[in-house]
């Protein structure tokens, strides 16, 4: 009996272990188009490259903040009760 619960035992670990290894299969990844069709695309592009591309030579870069303030609030934060207090949630009714 004890054989066959250690072969039983077994058996169990290495189906979970294979099942465990199988590689993962990702999803399908939502992807939304810019443009609904083609011609609004192409148009775009159009807008874009046309003289040369003095459009998108003169557009403004986008430019990310990447400074940080160092200054804290003006005035330190108050707490309106005493340290370690919570409110009791009071259940709903109704």
């Amino acid at each position: 009996m004890r054989r066959k619960l250690i072969a039983l035992g077994l058996g169990f670990g290495l189906a979970g272990a294979t099942a465990i290894a199988t590689p993962a299969q990702a999803e399908v990844v939502a992807s939304v188009p810019l443009h609904g069709t083609a011609a609004a695309a192409q148009q775009t592009a159009t807008f874009w490259l046309a003289d040369g591309g003095a459009n998108l030579r003169n557009a403004t870069p986008y430019a990310v903040q990447t400074s940080v303030s160092l200054t804290g609030p003006a005035t330190p934060p108050v707490p309106d009760t005493k340290p370690g207090s919570t409110a009791p949630i009071v259940p709903r009714t109704g």
